[in-house]
């Protein structure tokens, strides 16, 4: 092979990298859901087909390894990811619904395959912030055209049975607000990340249109939560010893703080003393009800997402009389976790997505090449991690909120190993 083949292979790779990154973001953050009728029951085509896409996906990730030096890093760390899934597995695989939580939980392990590949794709950093960019713009473009155009599909509905109170909050592309509002604050950090590392004007243009459309999605969590993280890392940023006590502090103030105004009248009497809804916007009921369930299964769960989707929240607490059964998920991740796979796999989740990131952080922050990007992998991983306490976003299918906290948290590892090789090197 002459070295002006070499050239065109090399290029030929590239561009199939670059297309492949593009699918897999475009996947995950836009997918088949767009401009839904929410009132509607779910489009089972879509369903097939996005799940068709997403083994396609996982084939042309697996070709493109197989040309990588870097491949090794693919969904990394394996040991604990595979045993987290094989726990999962188990516990859901004697359930009447056991073919189910299996096929979803397939769908899942390839959405942490496809987000540690994302970032193993692009050539070279300035490559990863222009396909960020063009991700994002479309995100933006799309739901600021479903709320000029489409407003019915794009913006909840006082018609819908479910939640009226949500008449006016936009929602864009994606099927609900509490969806929206994260992703919204997400591209935010990414605008703040593109001022440096693409466009100074597109990045400030980028954070100001998320922004914006954050707030009229009524996403109160979000909402609040985005500043909190900002001043989170600031704070840490300039005291790098503490951070592991902050980021802990505020996991446990967050969950703590729910459980007391779940079963305490003076706690909730003092968050409503902040200004703050003492139910949640209702999930106190809905967490009632999984405290109660998870005493009953602490150890095996009920199986991966089973909980709420097979009616066995009425059958598990058959003389308790409240609307929480027919919640669809328990907003609430680590809850979630423990209701999927009971203690052994909130164990696990805590140490894939807290201990070893803190651990990657503490070992990679120093200035210098890449520093941009590794603030913000801190900055959508501590947000994300603070707002499983208050939505289920750990293994999801889908969805451009668990898809960013994955590829932060592979991130923060692909520095912390950078970081490491160049000090050795050096």
């Amino acid at each position: 092979m002459t070295p002006a083949d070499d050239i065109v292979v090399a290029r030929s790779r590239g561009a199939f990298a670059t297309a492949l990154f593009v699918v897999i973001y475009l996947f995950y953050w836009v997918s088949f859901y767009i401009y839904m009728d929410i009132s509607l029951p779910p489009n089972s085509f879509l369903g097939q087909t996005s799940q068709l896409v997403a083994v396609l996906m996982l084939g042309a990730i697996i070709f493109s390894a197989l040309f990588q030096s870097n491949s090794s890093l693919l969904l990394s760390p394996k040991l604990l990811i595979l045993i987290l899934f094989i726990w999962l597995m188990a516990v859901s695989a004697f359930s009447p619904h056991g073919l189910d939580a299996v096929r979803r939980l397939l769908l899942a392990l390839i959405a942490c395959v496809a987000a540690s590949a994302a970032l193993l794709l692009p050539r070279n950093e300035a490559t990863f912030a222009r396909l960020i960019a063009i991700g994002s713009i479309i995100v933006l473009v799309m739901s600021y055209f479903g709320v000029a155009m489409l407003p019915h599909y794009s913006i909840h509905q006082g018609t819908h049975p479910d939640e009226p109170s949500l008449a006016g909050d936009w929602r864009g592309i994606f099927g609900h607000k509490n969806l929206a509002a994260p992703a919204m604050a997400i591209i935010v950090m990414m605008g703040l990340y593109l001022r440096h590392k693409w466009s100074r004007f597109g990045g400030t243009a980028i954070a100001l249109a998320a922004f914006v459309f954050l707030y009229f999605s009524g996403g109160k969590t979000a909402l609040g939560m985005l500043p909190a993280t900002l001043a989170l890392v600031w704070i840490t940023d300039r005291h790098p010893k503490w951070t592991g006590i902050a980021v802990i502090s505020a996991l446990l103030a967050v969950n703590l703080g729910a459980l007391g105004a779940t079963f305490s009248p003076q706690v909730s009497a003092l968050i409503e003393s902040l200004g703050i809804d003492p139910t949640f916007t209702g999930r106190v009921d809905i967490w009632r009800l999984a405290y109660d369930a998870i005493a009953h299964r602490p150890i095996t769960g009920y199986g991966f997402t089973l909980f709420w989707t097979t009616g066995q929240a009425d059958m598990v607490m058959p003389d308790v009389e409240t609307w929480a059964t027919t919640a669809s998920d328990t907003h609430n991740s680590y809850l979630s976790v423990i209701l999927d796979g009971g203690f052994p796999a909130l164990i696990l989740i805590l140490i894939w997505l807290v201990v070893l990131p803190l651990r990657d952080i503490n070992a990679s922050r120093a200035p210098g090449p890449g520093w941009e990007l590794n603030l913000l992998f801190r900055r959508i991983w501590m947000f994300g991690i603070l707002l499983a306490s208050m939505e289920s976003i750990f293994l999801a299918i889908n969805g451009p909120v668990w898809f960013s906290l994955l590829m932060a948290t592979y991130g923060l590892r692909l520095s912390r190993i950078s970081y490491l090789t160049a000090r050795h090197s050096s």
